[in-house]
């Protein structure tokens, strides 16, 4: 086995000028991406940094079960999306920080409604997997056979026919409440550190994460509030100023500025998460820009 020396592979933005035609299409969840070390157990962010998943939680249950079913032989790492209905993504993440301190409350190590998404299995060579993706879907399919958990599986994969229905199909996902789809070349390898074109997503709204420069107060009654933050887009290069999202209550918001003022670096130089309708006309910004919470995950 060999532990990367690069970050765990990044999804590519859905192009709408290029062909994908015969791809396969997942549902894309709103959760956390881990990648569970077959032989350690352990169970890594995309920066290769040990989640936080205490040992007496049911999570951890879920996971040793898992376990069960997957040989070392076979796999190096099984790559999931981890997801929980009972949290939001911010506090889902807050909770399997590596950073995290605070052991869990009561109702995350007993929640029953963990749900591990798998997508992938790896074995690597000098960072890589040449192993076309549908052999390796099909490993993991044959490991994890449909109906092993309810609380664990292999993502449902079809084949898109037809790259100008990819649209027509990411809305039946938003429909159900999902993020989106995820476009996958059954060709496709494995590289860390990379963000390969072979395998895209395609969401309802612009996302992307940035790196907040500076904060500012806001006016009037959010005059003693941090309001919006002036970050740059990770991949992009282009930075912006982004308002505080839906979701930022008062209460929210005074919790923010407070740790703020008691410590900037918990602002300045994160990752966060932002959302907007679409580049703007001069490809500078993002409409409506939105921050939605930090990635603790990344």
């Amino acid at each position: 086995m060999q532990i990367p020396d690069k970050d765990f592979m990044k999804l590519y933005k859905y192009d709408p000028d290029k062909l994908y035609n015969g791809w396969l299409y997942q549902e894309k969840f709103d959760g956390v991406f881990c990648a569970l070390d077959v032989r350690t157990g352990k169970v890594l962010s995309r920066q290769r940094k040990e989640l936080y998943i205490p040992k007496l939680s049911y999570l951890s249950r879920i996971l040793a079960d898992m376990l069960t079913h997957l040989d070392p032989a076979d796999f190096d790492y099984v790559l999931f999306e981890l997801t929980n209905p009972d949290f939001t993504l911010e506090e889902l993440s807050g909770l399997v920080n590596p950073n995290r301190r605070n052991t869990w409350t009561e109702p995350a190590m007993h929640s029953q409604n963990w749900k591990l998404h798998v997508h992938d299995g790896i074995q690597l060579t000098d960072g890589e997997d040449n192993t076309p993706y549908h052999e390796r879907l099909g490993f993991v399919i044959e490991s994890i056979p449909d109906g092993t958990s309810d609380s664990y599986g292999v993502v449902a994969t079809r084949v898109l026919a037809d790259s100008t229905r990819a649209y027509e199909l990411a809305e039946t996902y938003f429909k159900k409440g999902a993020e989106g789809i995820v476009l996958k070349d059954p060709a496709g390898g494995y590289r860390c550190g990379a963000r390969v074109h072979h395998q895209v997503k395609l969401v309802r709204v612009f996302t992307a994460d940035v790196t907040v420069l500076q904060v500012e107060y806001g006016k009037g009654k959010r005059s003693k509030q941090v309001a919006r933050m002036y970050c740059r887009d990770i991949d992009e290069g282009i930075a912006f100023w982004a308002d505080l999202g839906k979701g930022w209550t008062d209460a929210k918001r005074n919790s923010l500025t407070a740790q703020y003022e008691a410590n900037p670096n918990t602002l300045l130089g994160t990752t966060w998460v932002v959302t907007g309708l679409q580049k703007s006309s001069t490809g500078a910004s993002l409409r409506l820009p939105k921050l939605l919470h930090k990635r603790f995950d990344k």
